[in-house]
């Protein structure tokens, strides 16, 4: 679960990386983009069944 305070975090991190090794930045922003696709999707799944 990605809370906010985690995601406004991130830009600093990403701040940080980004002067040392760019290919971090990009990886970990991709990990982050791929789990919150995958739990949104699930999140979005699982009411729309159970409302009807």
């Amino acid at each position: 679960m990605i809370t906010p305070a985690m995601v406004a975090c991130t830009p600093e991190r990403n701040m940080a990386y980004q002067s040392t090794e760019p290919s971090r930045m990009y990886s970990g922003m991709y990990q982050i983009l791929s789990r919150v696709s995958t739990t949104t999707a699930t999140v979005v799944a699982q009411p729309g069944p159970a409302s009807r």
